[in-house]
C-alpha cells in the first residue's frame, strides 16, 4: 500500500530446488488473486519450453489469469510480449553477463494504474554493453582500406550506443565481415590485427573486439562459375543452395555425408568430453558455417590455379599444400 497511492498485489511463488520441472500456474487457484487490486504476478519461469527444467509455463497459461502483469526471471536477455493482455515481461540481468547478451540492458520501469492499465519501458543505464557490429567490406582490396573500415564501423556502434545508453562506459563488439572481396583470404589475418588490442574512446566510453567472424566471399561470380559442369561448378552450386537456404538435392547428399562423417569423428574417443558436455558440441548452424567458409576457400583456390574469377575456364585439377583433403 504506497503512501499517497492505491493499493496493489504482489503474487509469486519459489523454486523449492535447484531445478523445478513442474509448473507453478497448476497450483494457482483464483482465489489467491484479489480482484479488487491489481495484481502484479512474479516468476522465475521459462516461457514455452515444456521440457524445460525452470519451471516452464506457457504464454496461454499466463493470460488466462487475472493479473495486470507478469514479471519473469531466468532469460538475461530483455524481452516484453507487450502484444498480450496482460504484458508479460523478462526484464533480463541489469549488467549483460555474457557476449551472447546484446543489446541495451537496466531496469524497467512497470507502471500499474488504479485500474490496472499497465505500461512498461526500459530505463538502459547499464554501464557495460555487448553488441554484433556488421562491417560491410565490399570491394575492399587495400589492408589499410580494411583497417579503417573496421575503426569506423566500431566507432559509430559506440556513438549509437552511447545515444541509447548514456551511462554507458565499455562497449564489448563482437564483429562479422561481410561481402565479396580479393582480399577473403587474407581477411581473417588482416580484421584480427586490427582488433587485436582495439580500444576506441568516445566521450566516456570505450570499445573493444571481443571475436571477430569472417562471411566473406571471394572476388567470384558464383553464379557465372555455377553454369559449369566442372568440380568447382558443383562446388558453387552448393554454396550458392546454402546461401539460399535452398534444400535441393546436391544440398541434401552433401549434407547427409557431412553429417556421417561429423557423427563419426564425435564418436571417436578423443571427444568424449565433448559428447559429454552436448553445450559444446558442434551444432547444424556451425557445421553449414564451416562447410560454405570451407568451400569459399577451396574455390577460391582453384580459381587462383587458372587466374579466373567465374569467366566459365576448367581450373587444372593439383595438388596444393593448402589442402589436405
Amino acid at each position: 500500500e504506497p503512501e499517497g497511492a492505491p493499493p496493489v498485489q504482489f503474487l509469486g511463488w519459489s523454486f523449492r530446488d535447484a531445478h523445478e520441472p513442474s509448473n507453478p500456474l497448476d497450483d494457482l487457484s483464483g482465489d489467491m488473486i484479489a480482484e479488487a487490486l491489481p495484481t502484479v504476478g512474479v516468476l522465475h519461469a521459462e516461457v514455452d519450453v515444456p521440457e524445460s527444467v525452470y519451471a516452464p509455463v506457457s504464454l496461454d497459461g499466463l493470460r488466462r489469469h487475472s493479473v495486470a502483469a507478469w514479471l519473469l526471471g531466468h532469460i538475461h536477455t530483455p524481452q516484453v510480449w507487450e502484444d498480450t493482455s496482460p504484458p508479460v515481461l523478462y526484464p533480463g540481468s541489469p549488467q549483460p553477463l555474457d557476449p551472447g547478451e546484446t543489446g541495451a540492458h537496466g531496469p524497467w520501469l512497470v507502471e500499474v494504474g488504479s485500474e490496472g492499465a499497465v505500461s512498461t519501458s526500459p530505463l538502459p543505464r547499464a554501464t557495460l554493453r555487448y553488441d554484433l557490429v556488421e562491417v560491410d567490406v565490399d570491394g575492399e582490396e587495400d589492408k589499410g582500406g580494411v583497417d579503417e573500415t573496421i575503426t569506423g564501423a566500431v566507432r559509430d556502434s559506440l556513438r549509437d550506443a552511447l545515444r541509447e545508453q548514456p551511462e554507458l562506459r565499455r562497449l564489448v563488439c563482437r564483429l562479422r565481415l561481410t561481402g565479396r572481396t580479393p582480399l577473403h583470404r587474407d581477411i581473417g589475418d588482416v580484421a584480427g590485427k586490427v582488433a587485436s588490442g582495439l580500444e576506441l574512446p568516445v566521450d566516456e566510453a570505450v570499445a573493444t573486439v571481443e571475436k571477430t567472424e569472417i562471411r566473406t566471399r571471394p572476388d567470384l561470380d558464383l553464379g557465372r562459375i555455377a553454369e559449369g559442369s566442372d568440380p568447382p561448378a558443383v562446388l558453387a552450386r552448393l554454396l550458392l543452395d546454402l546461401e539460399h537456404e535452398e534444400e535441393s538435392d546436391l544440398a541434401r547428399d552433401a549434407r547427409e555425408k557431412i553429417e556421417a562423417v561429423r557423427d563419426r569423428v564425435m564418436r571417436s574417443a578423443p571427444y568424449e568430453p565433448l559428447r559429454k558436455n552436448r553445450d559444446e558440441a558442434p551444432g547444424e548452424e556451425n557445421v553449414e558455417e564451416t562447410v560454405r567458409r570451407q568451400g569459399l576457400l577451396l574455390l577460391d583456390e582453384l580459381s587462383r590455379q587458372t587466374g579466373e574469377t567465374g569467366k566459365g575456364a576448367k581450373p587444372r585439377m593439383h595438388r596444393s599444400s593448402s589442402y589436405s583433403s
